[in-house]
């Protein structure tokens, strides 16, 4: 009992928490990298998806993109 009160009231505390935690967090700083002085956008381009439909990332501007670039050399 003690303890589902316990995991209940960090349920409740940690999300209040969080962006506190993360306005501290520097993900530039901690991977050890300098910011881009001015803004920069990626260059147009186009791909094929899984399905081979070619995707522009014009198309896609506005929602957030995962790009994972593979190679085996």
């Amino acid at each position: 009992m003690a303890v589902s009160v316990a995991a209940a009231a960090l349920g409740l505390f940690l999300p209040a928490l969080a962006p506190a935690v993360l306005a501290r967090h520097d993900a530039w700083r901690a991977m050890q990298l300098s910011r881009p002085k001015t803004p920069t956008q990626a260059p147009p381009f186009v791909l094929e998806d899984l399905r081979g439909r070619r995707v522009s990332l014009a198309e896609l501007r506005g929602r957030a993109v995962i790009l994972y670039f593979w190679a085996t050399w």
